[in-house]
């Protein structure tokens, strides 16, 4: 199995399983070097979603959690994680979903939160797996209630885009995909 997008501790280093589990990162080798060297017995790999360095129909799960709106192609990686998924195998998808009524707005929202290059409606999330080559299998919606802040908080940039992320951002998606 393996995961897209790990971060320096990802959910694949938490699964206990006798599987070969991979953490795929594209800032792999600088979080190793800045500390990050437990790997709690993953394989740790330094890529991007775009190109994964495997076998076709080579894995059995691909997670992919909360990494595809970061990423510079996300149906490239969606058409990846499909390549390197064997038939019947399972990918499992969270990300931050934008409120239906904000989706025409997602080319402004990229430019005022630039870690995020993409902001994804349900709709949108859905349409880009199944052009992916996806069937959905279980899809739970998380709603996303309007979080407090601080008025401290609020006197920076970043606080004002958390305050903004928190109203345009109207739920957590898991998705559960199978490859046919």
């Amino acid at each position: 199995m393996i995961e897209v997008g790990s971060g320096p501790i990802g959910i694949i280093h938490f699964i206990n399983t006798p599987a070969m589990r991979i953490a795929l990162e594209p800032l792999m080798l600088q979080l190793v070097s800045a500390g990050y060297d437990d790997s709690f017995g993953a394989v740790r790999v330094q890529g991007v979603g775009e190109h994964l360095p495997f076998a076709d129909r080579s894995m059995d799960i691909v997670i992919c959690y909360n990494v595809l709106d970061h990423c510079r192609d996300p149906l490239a990686v969606m058409r990846e994680m499909h390549r390197v998924l064997r038939p019947g195998g399972t990918m499992v998808l969270q990300l931050h979903l934008i409120r239906a009524a904000f989706g025409p707005l997602a080319p402004l929202l990229s430019k005022l939160d630039p870690p995020h290059p993409y902001h994804f409606t349900r709709r949108q999330a859905l349409s880009l797996a199944r052009m992916g080559g996806f069937r959905l299998e279980f899809e739970r919606l998380q709603p996303k209630g309007f979080r407090r802040f601080p008025l401290r908080d609020l006197l920076s940039y970043n606080g004002v885009r958390h305050l903004g992320s928190s109203i345009v951002t109207g739920a957590v998606g898991n998705f559960r995909y199978m490859r046919d």
